[in-house]
């Protein structure tokens, strides 16, 4: 019966950059260890396309450890909508939020009594004063609304990059003390602290076409984010050499009784010439419905 606007939820949850996985104490009585070990031993595992490109995503970063049980078939439905599902996933984001936690973690990765604690404690608030500084300067640079997602061209990236520097500097100085413990929960704080240092970097000073960039404020913070335009290039290097079949389906998946949009979009084409890559089967099912008999056209003359 816990409200979900209790404050003690930050305490209670834990996300993929600050869970420890199999260096927890507590891993082996953990429900998503036990979640993991029951879809392990089961022949057909059921979850959505968000989950399933999560799983992808963590595989493809530095743990390489994902949430789902290997698996040689997977079967998309309703197959239309995955490219949003893969970009949400497949990009990068740093958002205030995040580096705040960052921050507290640092902050109580060791007791007080701890000779480690005043160390960390200094890095954890360079990092603080670094994101106070981008939180309080970002929004002016920038020229941002209260409200709403906006594009950052490459003249705004271009001024924003000394609030970005600092940022990463001051991340990157975190991660190097953490790399000299091997706690657990240190190791983790370094790999935290590189990862966000890398997004800041590639979200500031990349010229990739193939990516958009933006920023969204949230409530007091920011976020910066970049996401890739096409996935091709990421489906053929994350999902179609992990798994030996795939199996997309949907109504809307033909366009003019031809796939090669979609197949297009999810790098299904061959790469030395126009078609469908040689190892793709399609099949085009028609509708059972007769629309001249079942379908009801309404045009509502009052409007």
């Amino acid at each position: 019966d816990l409200p979900e606007t209790l404050p003690l939820w930050s305490r209670l949850t834990t996300t993929s950059e600050s869970c420890l996985g199999a260096r927890c104490p507590l891993y082996q009585s953990c429900f998503v260890t036990r979640a993991r070990e029951r879809a392990a031993q089961a022949d057909v595992v059921v979850v959505n396309h968000h989950l399933y490109f999560a799983d992808l995503a963590l595989r493809s970063g530095e743990g390489g450890e994902g949430v789902l049980p290997e698996h040689e078939v997977v079967i998309f439905d309703e197959a239309h909508a995955l490219e949003d599902a893969a970009v949400s996933h497949f990009g990068r984001g740093v958002g205030t939020a995040q580096l705040d936690v960052l921050v507290r973690d640092a902050g109580e990765a060791v007791p007080r009594s701890d000779g480690r604690h005043t160390l960390l404690q200094a890095h954890a608030t360079q990092v603080a004063h670094a994101v106070e500084d981008f939180a309080r300067a970002a929004p002016t640079v920038l020229g941002l609304s209260s409200a709403g997602s906006t594009r950052l061209l490459p003249e705004q990236r271009e001024r924003l990059s000394p609030l970005l520097q600092q940022l990463s500097t001051a991340l990157g100085t975190l991660a190097a003390a953490c790399r000299e413990e091997d706690a657990p929960e240190i190791v983790n704080l370094a790999r935290r602290a590189s990862t966000l240092a890398g997004h800041l970097d590639f979200i500031g000073h990349s010229d990739s076409r193939d990516h958009v960039f933006w920023a969204q404020p949230r409530g007091r913070g920011l976020g910066l984010h970049a996401a890739p335009i096409d996935i091709d290039h990421e489906l053929r290097s994350r999902l179609y050499t992990r798994v030996d079949t795939v199996v997309f389906t949907s109504a809307t998946l033909a366009t003019e009784g031809r796939f090669d949009f979609f197949a297009r979009r999810m790098g299904l084409l061959r790469g030395d010439g126009p078609g469908l890559d040689p190892g793709v089967d399609t099949v085009l099912v028609e509708s059972p419905f007769d629309y001249r008999r079942q379908a009801c056209l309404y045009l509502p003359a009052h409007l």
